[in-house]
């Protein structure tokens, strides 16, 4: 399963973009190493009509990405704000997506909440933001179930163990 991890301070750093500027989609890159976001990027949206699309400056764009290629880091995500409130990608969002290898995040100005998805051939998947610290998405704690057969197993195992010890102890000698 794809996530994004990133510290509260950077995605405060992402909305406080995106809210700056509530009736303008607001826009830029997420830029780290793995599936760890390490760097928010703003860049410029100069399309048409910000109000209700964005187009990412080229300009911009041809002196970032060189850095964070020196830098040993990838786009993770490509995100903007929708003014509307909405989280989901927008029928234009996914048919201009440009980044199969990143995923998009969108944000509302006004609730400063966020998703994150993956576009790959018009294919449209969650992707789970994660805050904080967690080393790898995919490591949950254990289900009670879980934990019950890891404690049952090791019981087991401690008694086959035990079993096989005394099994293997050499006869008592006879009482006189």
């Amino acid at each position: 399963m794809y996530a994004l991890t990133l510290s509260p301070a950077l995605y405060e750093q992402i909305t406080d973009h995106c809210a700056a500027s509530p009736q303008q989609e607001a826009c830029g890159l997420l830029a780290g190493r793995g599936q760890r976001v390490e760097r928010v990027l703003p860049i410029t949206n100069v399309a048409a009509n910000p109000a209700t699309a964005y187009h990412m400056d080229e300009a911009e764009l041809a002196r970032v990405l060189p850095l964070l290629a020196q830098a040993g880091q990838d786009v993770l995500a490509v995100y903007h704000s929708h003014p509307d409130g909405s989280t989901r990608p927008s029928r234009i969002d996914i048919a201009s997506w440009a980044f199969p290898d990143a995923a998009m995040m969108i944000v509302s100005p006004h609730t400063r909440r966020a998703s994150a998805w993956r576009v790959q051939n018009e294919d449209v998947t969650p992707v789970e933001i994660m805050l904080g610290a967690q080393a790898s998405p995919a490591v949950h704690p254990p289900s009670t179930f879980a934990r019950a057969a890891i404690i049952l197993s090791a019981l087991l195992g401690g008694l086959a163990v035990l079993l096989i010890a005394l099994a293997l102890l050499p006869p008592a000698p006879p009482i006189p």
